[in-house]
Formats: C-alpha cells, sequence, structure tokens
C-alpha cells in the first residue's frame, strides 16, 4: 500500500506541530479506512499529539488513549477540544487557530494520563 499524504502539496493546510513525532489526521483516517472493521475498538498508548484520537473520532471508531506526558496529554486535549468546536461551527476547513500549546519538555510522570 501507498501512502501520498506525506508529500504534503498543499501547504496551506498543513498542520501545526505540538508533538515532535506528529503524524497527519489523514496518515491515521487512511490506515483506518484500509485495516480496521466497523465497530472495532482502539488503544492509542502513545497518544501524543492526538492524531489518532481525531481521526478515531471522525470516522466513527472507539479509542482509548494513554500518554505518559502531561504536557503533550493537555497539548491534544487543547488540539481535540478545537478540533470539536469546529465541528460544532460546521468548519469543513481546519480554522487556522493558534491555541497556546505548552512548549515540549522532558519530565518524568508517575502516572498515565488516560482518555476514553
Amino acid at each position: 500500500y501507498r501512502w501520498n499524504g506525506m508529500l504534503q502539496q498543499n501547504m496551506k493546510d498543513k498542520e501545526e506541530r505540538i508533538h515532535p513525532t506528529q503524524k497527519p489526521i489523514a496518515l491515521y483516517e487512511w490506515t483506518m479506512l484500509k485495516f480496521l472493521e466497523k465497530g472495532a475498538k482502539i488503544l492509542d498508548t502513545h497518544l501524543g499529539s492526538g492524531s489518532s484520537r481525531i481521526a478515531a473520532d471522525k470516522l466513527g471508531f472507539d479509542l482509548v488513549g494513554c500518554e505518559l506526558s502531561e504536557i503533550h496529554f493537555n497539548n491534544q486535549q487543547k488540539r481535540f477540544e478545537i478540533y470539536k468546536q469546529q465541528l460544532r461551527l460546521g468548519c469543513s476547513v481546519p480554522l487556522r487557530v493558534a491555541p497556546s500549546f505548552t512548549v515540549f519538555e522532558e519530565r518524568e510522570c508517575s502516572q498515565a494520563n488516560v482518555i476514553f
């Protein structure tokens, strides 16, 4: 299988990066549509920027996500809230919102942050 989304021909729709290894939402959508059956449950043990969470929500899949870093967890939560606000407004094109995300820094966490 070949996914051409990483070529990013249209730079005006490029996602803002909030995580060092952030993948495009479109990559997760493509993967989920290709390999998951309707009603599948998803476990993302490294939630990161939340791209998988947004893709799962768009496609109607249930997702449980875990993120050890509180900073990354909070950043993806803000990103997901912006995505949900866009849905309520009926926006088909992502709004160019510049939320105040916390800058990434290494730190130890004793407990994972989990969303259901």
